[in-house]
């Protein structure tokens, strides 16, 4: 049964760009109304029957990564039980490498985040 909320996955923030991704979620919290879920995933976690839960009755499911190359996109979510409606990934929306290694600046940050924040909006609303 669907309960009428859009659930956006987003990694557990232990790599660099998961550190970008989790600042943009604590961004995008800030803006977006209560009928969105955010669950941070890893695998493991994702089998747990909350998630799981949330998961299947989400009548939007999204996913958000900073970066394709680094992360299974779908791994958490088909633990979950359910491939995301819709992908979102940092690095692509940007247009951008967001790092070539496993860090990115502060300054870098401080450039991306904004914009970043403005186009997942723009995606969520």
């Amino acid at each position: 049964m669907m309960d009428d909320r859009v659930v956006l996955i987003t990694c557990n923030g232990l790599s660099a760009r998961g550190q970008l991704t989790a600042k943009v979620i604590q961004q995008l919290q800030e803006h977006i109304d209560e009928d969105v879920d955010v669950l941070s995933l890893t695998p493991l976690l994702a089998g747990l029957p909350e998630p799981v839960e949330k998961v299947k009755r989400a009548t939007q499911l999204i996913g958000l990564a900073g970066c394709s190359r680094r992360c299974d996109l779908h791994a958490c979510r088909s633990q979950a039980g359910r491939v995301p409606d819709v992908d979102l990934v940092l690095e692509d929306i940007l247009r951008k490498d967001i790092t070539s290694e496993d860090t990115i600046s502060q300054e870098e940050l401080n450039q991306v985040l904004p914009k970043a924040t403005s186009l997942l909006l723009g995606k969520l609303t």
